[in-house]
């Protein structure tokens, strides 16, 4: 869900302004090791299908293709913070009303943050995050040279369509398609009697969908109603990086 509504906005929902913290009826939010404030119940419903299709090795070539399809459905328990939501605005409203006491409404801000988050998670039953992704794909080339023995190349890539990276007000808001493409080396060969593999690996040589961009989106973090779309997270792509291993059967 957005994390729009921070700990101390939480905690001036849930408390009338009358209430402070020195009063036994305040309720003190706890953040928690595990981010506790933003955990809820819920149901969640999934359904999908793989299929994956292997080839016999021809001319040296194999190779593997995997396609699977997903939806993911959750419905949340919001029902105590939409009561805390409630009992806010009904005091905003009594506090703004003519003879009412003013300093017993709440601002705009936390009412408005709530709302989203109420929004977010209760007007829809799409979920937010990769796993929302309604299909993936990914392959796997191995060639075997004739020239060799015991060498081999090979290439695999994971294809991820866009998916929700943030929900407001009940809807869905897709990015964060990749296909990032890496390669790998095998050389088995015995090394004093003992068998022995060499590897070497290339991790993101490329990516067709995000191409030469240095940045993705991930997420959001709250929604711009000026340029009526979320405020988007931004985080670097993956880097193209080299391994090499080196194991023996004793």
């Amino acid at each position: 869900m957005p994390d729009s509504l921070s700990l101390t906005q939480l905690e001036d929902l849930i408390n009338p302004n009358n209430i402070l913290p020195a009063n036994p009826r305040y309720v003190t939010v706890v953040n928690g090791l595990n981010n506790e404030r933003r955990t809820v119940n819920s149901n969640e419903q999934a359904r999908g299908v793989e299929l994956t299709l292997q080839g016999q090795r021809w001319h040296g070539l194999q190779t593997r293709v995997t396609f699977s399809a997903s939806r993911v459905r959750a419905q949340a328990d919001f029902s105590q913070f939409r009561a805390y939501l409630t009992a806010a605005e009904e005091r905003t409203t009594a506090a703004n009303a003519p003879g009412g006491d003013r300093a017993m409404a709440e601002t705009a801000t936390v009412l408005n943050n709530a709302r989203t988050v109420l929004g977010a998670n209760t007007l829809t039953d799409a979920v937010a995050g990769r796993r929302s992704a309604p299909y993936t794909g990914s392959f796997v080339l191995d060639y075997q040279a004739p020239w060799v023995r015991g060498l081999r190349f090979g290439a695999n890539g994971v294809f991820g369509p866009d998916y929700n990276v943030a929900i407001f007000d009940g809807v869905s808001y897709k990015a964060g398609a990749s296909f990032p493409i890496s390669g790998y080396m095998l050389y088995d060969r015995r090394v004093f009697k003992y068998q022995t593999t060499f590897r070497l690996g290339l991790q993101n040589i490329y990516d067709p969908v995000i191409g030469n961009s240095r940045y993705r989106i991930t997420g959001a973090t709250s929604f711009n109603t000026a340029a009526k779309r979320p405020n988007y997270v931004y985080r670097y792509a993956e880097p193209t990086t080299w391994s090499l291993s080196v194991s023996t059967r004793l």
